[in-house]
């Protein structure tokens, strides 16, 4: 008799279980680990540069290099399409008044913002920039940030799972570059200057490689472990841990057939 399965962590690019596990390619609700364990099925654990943990978020100081690289994996996304979706809480910005959450490469980078406005910026090649335009935020305030992405529609921002209005700043100039085989930074500044720092506390951080509808994003915002929910004999809490879930043993660090330390 097999205790031990052998499947991925949760979810996988087919996935039946429920439509917040499809697509789902990076997922870490941010608990205390020598790394920022993924959930998804990629198992692509983030490494822990500066940031010190607080309670249940990542803390990164804005007077350090703080920031989470997440490994480059061939296959995470199949095309421009993508939803991002994070809560955290941010303090104050940097001193040209402007953060950023998550890079994509050297490139890509996903929510600089400007006063209380965050921006997208697409690509540095291709430009297209877009920025949140209501309703403006008060530092200090915790937050759940999404934005959405189709091919080369303009991206859709969400605050708390409630739709905002954004407005381009700059027209790309061609087609979006998948996001695919990029290594991923989370909070990264530009270094060694204090531009877009990021002083802020993370608790939760999910990438798909689709693109969510409003009702999902809501979904999501209001219940942020409900991924986690629809997948119970996949998923567990810590890498290398065993528990008993509905009866049966699972193995939480268990990925392709080998354990993960």
């Amino acid at each position: 008799m097999r205790l031990i399965q052998q499947k991925p962590w949760f979810g996988t690019l087919r996935n039946d279980f429920h439509w917040s596990t499809q697509g789902l390619v990076f997922a870490s609700p941010f608990r205390p680990n020598q790394r920022l364990i993924d959930y998804s099925y990629l198992a692509s654990h983030g490494d822990i540069t500066g940031a010190t943990w607080a309670g249940q978020g990542l803390d990164f100081n804005p007077a350090e290099e703080d920031y989470v690289e997440v490994p480059a994996k061939t296959g995470r996304f199949s095309g421009p399409d993508f939803t991002i979706i994070s809560k955290f809480h941010v303090r104050s910005l940097g001193t040209d008044n402007s953060g950023r959450l998550i890079q994509f490469g050297t490139d890509n980078t996903f929510s600089e913002w400007s006063g209380n406005n965050f921006i997208w910026r697409r690509d540095a090649a291709t430009n297209g920039r877009w920025f949140m335009t209501d309703p403006l935020i008060t530092f200090p305030s915790t937050i759940t940030l999404a934005i959405t992405q189709v091919g080369i529609e303009a991206p859709k921002f969400y605050l708390d799972g409630v739709s905002v209005g954004v407005s381009e700043i700059d027209a790309p100039a061609g087609a979006p570059t998948t996001l695919d085989g990029k290594t991923i930074r989370i909070a990264a500044r530009n270094h060694p200057s204090t531009f877009r720092v990021f002083d802020s506390i993370i608790f939760d951080f999910k990438i798909y490689n689709r693109a969510l509808n409003a009702s999902q994003i809501q979904a999501l915002s209001q219940d942020l472990w409900l991924p986690f929910k629809q997948d119970r004999l996949i998923f567990a809490p810590t890498a290398g841990a065993v528990r008993l879930v509905n009866g049966g043993l699972i193995d939480s660090g268990l990925v392709g057939g080998r354990l993960i330390a």
